[in-house]
């Protein structure tokens, strides 16, 4: 899902996943630059996992360094080692979690009264489909179709935030004929929902 901050991409993923009734694997290029920064600097996940209103908040008040800053920061200080770190590493986790998937807790605990037999066995998680919720740059577009994804872009021309970085702009200039799908994120849920 390619779209501006703020334009639903999570939500449009979350939809599919309950509309569709597919099991989703839902992950994002940023999320290794997310738990790298966790772990480095020891930040309050919420300020990169929550709200995009957290993000815009200070991490280094002096220097006026937001916590969205430090995450385009730390990512592209990175991509300048390995311009595909980022792919690398959400291929690696989309190999390792979805065609080996792990095992889920059944939802319910099934106590076999006549031999009082508690039913606690794990069933393997089927994923149908693959969600990435933040295409932003021009190296996972082509790595995204090179590897059979569907693009969908998602607009909000009702969207009041508004961020000029690279992370925002670098797809801006791309013919819209070459996203699969394109979406106006521009009323409620329901209408969403319904789109």
């Amino acid at each position: 899902i390619h779209g501006k901050a703020k334009t639903g991409k999570n939500t449009v993923a979350k939809l599919i996943h309950e509309i569709c009734g597919y099991d989703v694997y839902e992950t994002a290029f940023a999320l290794p630059v997310k738990n790298e920064l966790i772990n480095l600097f020891g930040i309050d996940p919420d300020y990169l996992f929550g709200p995009s209103q957290k993000r815009q908040e200070f991490y280094d008040p002096i220097k006026e360094i937001t916590y969205r800053d430090l995450l385009i920061q730390y990512g592209e200080f990175c991509k300048k080692y390995d311009p595909n770190i980022w792919i690398k590493k959400t291929e690696s986790s989309i190999l390792k979690n979805y065609f080996s998937p792990g095992f889920e807790q059944p939802k319910e605990i099934i106590l076999d009264q006549s031999t009082l037999y508690l039913n606690t066995c794990y069933r393997a998680k089927e994923y149908k489909l693959i969600v990435i919720t933040d295409l932003r740059f021009m190296r996972e577009y082509e790595w995204l179709k090179k590897e059979g994804f569907k693009i969908l872009k998602l607009t909000r021309s009702n969207n009041d935030y508004s961020n000029n970085d690279i992370s925002e702009t670098q797809l801006d200039e791309m013919a819209g004929n070459l996203f699969d799908f394109h979406l106006d994120n521009n009323s409620d849920l329901d209408e969403l929902s319904l789109k």
